[in-house]
């Protein structure tokens, strides 16, 4: 049955549009904890039971990889679409050259629990875990040496700013400073007695941490003070997890079924609508291959991927105005038919992943229909231009 798509533009210009969220079909029901693309279509997410799913189309189908370990795995990253590593619980640390197609488990001098994985660049990275552990790489994932362990604590995230500069947060609001590689690791003054879930910097000076039940804090003074930020934080809620696509634009997501934005370097923060009946589930990691497109990972198999209307780099230097897709994903061979309003339209245009134009037609004043029955599966910008200017929105393909 081929079902008919109904493209609706709005006349409002906008600086940053609201993303639209769509669940997609993993296969899996097993709660999904880390997530990373190396681009728009190919990632991993891993989760419960040693789970590793991996997607090529930008999540329009996903296959399940044999990880080795049936150890709950907490946080995944990349440095190319061949080389990534994931940790979790029991010490477990996985590496893969392949893409995933092979999983080795590597042996490490521990059996403790392992949350988060780090490549600073594509040889040095950095895991830290439970009694304050850290780990580092400087082969790419290949070996592993302990610079920190034996001590109270539990550490849930870490990111470096440069090659000797890193930060690590966790438990009863520890935060430790590195600025010779993680060679020497110092407590900086707490700033809260509960758990820091996850700690991210844009830049040398300019940095955040979540917290337990909507705390947020920001630097801008390379970590040596930090100011407490909640206008728009969920209250009572906490956020487990948070990602930035530049200076002022970032995206955290936790408990409920939040999803919060800014888009002026965390002073505020809106709830975005999670486009998924499961309102209440928890969500625990975010990614953004790109300013555009990014990937939601939580409870139950759970995976949503954005699809913002604002696309940038493909040559105009006017504001798009929001184009809304209905419905999404298309999972027919359908047309797509334009609105009456747009009898005016001059020419309609879909564009892949790298920006490069895979259709354009002009469309009659009659038919003002778009067969995308040609097109594989995956996610495309379709610009509409009219004599008053252009608009853009996302179009998923899932058959």
């Amino acid at each position: 049955m081929k079902k008919a798509l109904l493209v609706v533009l709005t006349g409002s210009a906008f600086s940053v549009a609201p993303a639209q969220w769509t669940a997609l079909n993993t296969g899996i029901e097993e709660t999904l904890y880390g997530v990373h693309f190396v681009d728009e279509n190919t990632g991993w997410a891993v989760g419960e039971m040693g789970t590793i799913i991996k997607t090529t189309d930008g999540g329009v189908s996903w296959e399940e990889q044999e990880s080795g370990t049936l150890e709950r795995l907490s946080s995944v990253r990349f440095i190319d679409q061949d080389h990534g590593t994931a940790v979790g619980t029991g010490s477990a640390v996985v590496r893969t050259t392949d893409g995933g197609e092979t999983w080795v488990v590597q042996t490490m001098p521990t059996v403790w629990a392992l949350s988060t994985v780090h490549f600073f660049n594509a040889t040095t990275g950095f895991i830290v875990g439970d009694f304050n552990t850290i780990y580092k790489t400087t082969d790419a994932g290949a070996t592993w040496v302990q610079q920190l362990g034996m001590q109270g604590g539990f550490l849930t995230a870490v990111q470096f700013t440069s090659p000797n500069t890193g930060f690590a947060v966790g438990e009863l609001g520890t935060i430790l400073k590195t600025t010779n590689g993680g060679a020497v690791w110092n407590t900086l003054p707490t700033i809260s007695d509960t758990w820091l879930w996850d700690v991210r910097f844009t830049d040398a000076n300019t940095g955040y941490i979540l917290g337990v039940s909507d705390e947020f804090y920001k630097t801008t003074d390379g970590g040596t003070t930090w100011e407490a930020l909640s206008n728009g934080m969920p209250d009572g809620q906490s956020l487990f997890a948070m990602h930035w696509t530049g200076a002022n634009l970032g995206y955290a997501v936790g408990n409920g079924g939040s999803i919060l934005r800014t888009i002026d370097a965390g002073d505020t923060w809106e709830r975005l609508p999670n486009g998924f009946d499961g309102g209440n589930l928890t969500f625990f990691d975010v990614h953004f291959p790109s300013e555009e497109v990014g990937y939601v990972v939580g409870e139950f198999g759970t995976i949503l991927r954005n699809l913002n209307a604002d696309i940038n780099g493909l040559g105009d230097q006017q504001t798009p105005l929001p184009l809304g897709l209905h419905p999404m994903p298309v999972v027919d061979d359908v047309p797509v038919t334009l609105s009456h309003e747009l009898y005016e339209v001059s020419e309609v245009k879909v564009f892949d992943v790298s920006g490069t134009v895979v259709l354009s037609v002009r469309p009659n004043t009659v038919s003002h229909s778009l067969d995308v029955m040609n097109l594989s599966n995956g996610a495309y910008t379709v610009e509409v231009r009219s004599a008053d200017g252009f608009r853009r929105g996302r179009l998923l393909i899932q058959r």
